[in-house]
């Protein structure tokens, strides 16, 4: 009696095991789907980002453009569809019966990104002038030290 009572519990704790196994497995299998849709998703934005004229390594502030244009609202009556070889989206309108490369909203993107670009280009000329003042500054400090130090010799 004692070893079948010992064989229930061992069996109890296998099947405990084996339950928490499988729910880790689980997990771990959801964790590594999330992440694939996630890379998927970056290498979306990346490709989109270039197609709008956004260069990655250089532009990398404007990349939530793409993402917005990929992810936001569109017009009613817009559908939007992922071509998974390309990695580009594409566009079903309902009431035209037509698919296009094409956002419905280009213009809009087009606009924020370049309204981005020229606020950027705004505070780097802000920056580069700032510099030259000081600069300037620096250089008639140093003048006058050398009118001071000829004017005491």
């Amino acid at each position: 009696m004692g070893n079948e009572v010992a064989v229930e519990v061992r069996l109890s704790a296998c099947a405990r095991v084996r339950r928490d196994g499988l729910d880790a497995v689980k997990k771990i299998t959801h964790g590594i789907s999330w992440l694939r849709k996630m890379a998927s998703h970056a290498r979306a934005v990346l490709a989109y980002a270039r197609y709008l004229g956004v260069d990655p390594e250089t532009e990398p502030n404007l990349l939530p453009v793409a993402h917005e244009a990929l992810t936001g609202p569109l017009p009613p009556g817009w559908e939007r569809h992922l071509d998974e070889v390309h990695l580009m989206p594409f566009f079903y309108s309902d009431e035209g019966g037509f698919t296009t490369w094409q956002h419905p909203q280009l213009g809009l993107y087009l606009r924020k990104l370049d309204e981005l670009r020229g606020a950027a280009a705004q505070k780097a000329q802000a920056a580069q002038a700032a510099l030259h003042q000081q600069a300037l500054h620096a250089q008639q400090l140093q003048l006058q030290r050398q009118e001071e130090e000829a004017r005491q010799r």
